[in-house]
């Protein structure tokens, strides 16, 4: 069954799409050892972390912080997989999960191998921003169709500006 969208949301989430792309395609940048990774206020390069376990106070918390946003984002896109119909939407959500999956992979093996804990010990509560917070959450668990559509892109939107920003 497809879900045929108006011209106006098609537009919206085409919009929303592109913009997402864009962030996560900024995130990339070249360091200037030559090496590829994301920008220092997103992900570390792996080369500078990898078996190094010399992570800076900042970038343990940094990591522990991240975490949560990552595992937000493949929650709610196993949702988008569970309840949208929308073939487009569902190929980013599947994106998105598979990407956010392997660098909450490559964070917590980071943190291993720095000997810090993969938690940060205490709750961030609502002060934690970029996150979906529980009315949130639970508008877009009971919302359907295009509402769904529309919500999900919106949160998705605002989460992965939080990461890659």
């Amino acid at each position: 069954m497809q879900i045929n969208i108006d011209k106006k949301t098609g537009v919206f989430t085409g919009v929303i799409v592109a913009l997402v792309a864009v962030i996560i395609a900024m995130g990339f940048s070249n360091n200037s050892d030559g090496h590829l990774g994301m920008s220092h206020s997103s992900m570390m390069d792996s080369d500078e972390v990898s078996g190094t376990g010399q992570l800076t106070g900042a970038d343990i918390m940094f990591l522990q912080m991240m975490i949560p946003h990552h595992q937000q984002a493949v929650d709610i896109s196993n949702l988008a997989l569970s309840k949208s119909k929308d073939a487009e939407l569902l190929a980013l959500a599947t994106s998105i999960r598979d990407s956010q999956v392997d660098e909450i992979i490559q964070m917590k093996q980071w943190l291993k191998d720095a000997g810090a804990n993969i938690e940060m010990g205490h709750s961030m509560g609502d002060s934690m921003g970029g996150m979906l917070d529980e009315a949130e959450l639970a508008a877009l668990k009971s919302a359907s169709g295009s509402a769904f559509d529309r919500l999900w892109l919106q949160g998705m939107t605002g989460i992965m500006m939080a990461q890659y920003i």
